[in-house]
């Protein structure tokens, strides 16, 4: 990165008392007065339920005007147009969103296996990028689109959007003040029961007329369509996805990451396979992954951080179906969206005794802000747009790494710089 590289952190710090950050509120967003050259003309790639609920976000943000909307699926589409009351402007390919000059961001929304190449063609025709979470499907396309943004001088955000609930903001400095101690342990979890039919077994047929299956496709191997292959169960199938721990996983090992300041693994041990549910997914409906991690700068000491899932039992630790939990010396964390922080333990008993308290009249910490707070976080994207079209200097932003692959088996070691388990044949990889 160049020398002129500036964090996230630094670039909310300066940009908290700029004039044209958007103020946040319990209420409607407070809207700037902004003139036509400094409103952000948006395009929309992939229009299904992310896609137009990071459309609301930013239109609700009265900065941007939704220029047009991309989706090889027609229901989808049309009700992504809907929302812009008619202003923007509709088509199956994306490239049509590439080429219009009227637009300076995009918004990537589709399947994971269709992150990487809009991603990257949106930066070579100098656009900022917001593309959902999970970064890319393969680790070698997640290098590619960071070489890309740096290539281009493009912003690119990925939409881990936990990181702007203020429950998990106030998670991350917990640990870090050292108020539960040395974590050396910490779990993260989601678990639902479909068993046992699943999905079921929809039989392989002709894709509906509404829905253009090979541009949906794209990348990905050809197989005959099937309606469990497409919207909203593409996730259950490698061609499309890395499964629950590529979707949902990637939203809390994040956090566990921002908490305790480290990058990536040195081993990872993942076990599970498909041993109930009888439909037509290929994902685990059990899986245990273990990752080790160096030393944290945060506590000094190495980590153990669990992923788990199941789709045949819904209950977790302590009853919770979802969920993040820091083990440290003094006591456990658990951040709880839409509730309240837990602090139990060494620390917790301590206080107790100190105030004569019973356990269930342990002093709890105060509510927080539910899980999702999209505009906050979509406010530097944003801004660093505006002060592009200002002629400020150009702010470059690397997307975080948000991608795990895994194959279930014995211990697989991470070499410090490679930072991977092996890729899939190449005869499956996407072409960039």
């Amino acid at each position: 990165m160049a020398d002129s590289e500036i964090t996230r952190r630094d670039f909310n710090k300066a940009m908290a008392g700029a004039a044209l950050s958007i103020a946040a509120s319990a209420g409607p967003f407070a809207q700037s007065v902004l003139g036509a050259n400094d409103r952000i003309g948006v395009g929309l790639i992939g229009a299904g339920g992310m896609g137009q609920f990071d459309l609301k976000d930013f239109l609700r943000s009265g900065q941007v005007d939704a220029i047009a909307i991309a989706d090889p699926f027609v229901p989808n589409l049309d009700r992504a147009l809907e929302l812009t009351d008619g202003k923007a402007k509709g088509f199956k390919d994306f490239r049509a969103i590439l080429d219009n000059k009227d637009i300076q961001a995009v918004i990537i929304a589709t399947p994971d296996h269709w992150h990487a190449i809009p991603m990257i063609m949106a930066c070579e025709a100098g656009k900022d990028v917001y593309v959902e979470k999970p970064l890319s499907h393969t680790l070698a396309e997640g290098r590619k689109m960071v070489q890309a943004a740096a290539k281009y001088n493009r912003i690119v955000q990925v939409g881990t959007q936990q990181r702007s609930g203020e429950h998990f903001q106030k998670a991350v400095e917990l640990v870090q003040s050292g108020r539960i101690g040395k974590v050396t342990l910490a779990k993260t979890w989601i678990h639902s029961n479909s068993s046992p039919a699943g999905m079921g077994n929809p039989p392989d047929t002709d894709p509906p007329a509404w829905l253009d299956w090979d541009l949906w496709l794209g990348p990905a191997p050809y197989h005959v369509y099937n309606r469990n292959r497409c919207i909203g169960s593409f996730r259950s199938f490698w061609d499309y996805s890395g499964g629950t721990l590529t979707d949902w996983g990637v939203h809390l090992l994040d956090v566990v990451h921002w908490a305790m300041g480290v990058d990536a693994p040195k081993t990872v041990s993942a076990f599970g396979g498909k041993y109930v549910l009888n439909d037509n997914s290929e994902i685990p409906d059990t899986l245990e992954v273990v990752f080790e991690y160096p030393a944290s700068p945060v506590s000094g000491k190495e980590l153990i951080v669990t992923w788990s899932n199941r789709h045949t039992n819904t209950r977790g630790p302590d009853g919770h179906n979802y969920g993040i939990e820091f083990y440290g010396t003094e006591g456990t964390l658990f951040p709880r969206p839409r509730r309240l922080h837990r602090v139990a333990g060494a620390q917790a008993r301590r206080r107790r005794e100190r105030h004569g308290l019973r356990r269930d009249q342990e002093r709890r910490l105060r509510p927080a802000l539910p899980a999702r707070g999209e505009l906050p976080g979509l406010r530097p994207l944003t801004s660093q747009a505006q002060l592009r079209r200002r002629d400020h200097p150009p702010l470059d932003q690397r997307p975080a790494r948000s991608q795990y692959r895994l194959q279930t088996g014995p211990q697989t070691p991470l070499e410090p710089r490679q930072r991977a388990v092996p890729e899939r044949p190449r005869s499956q990889q996407t072409p960039l």
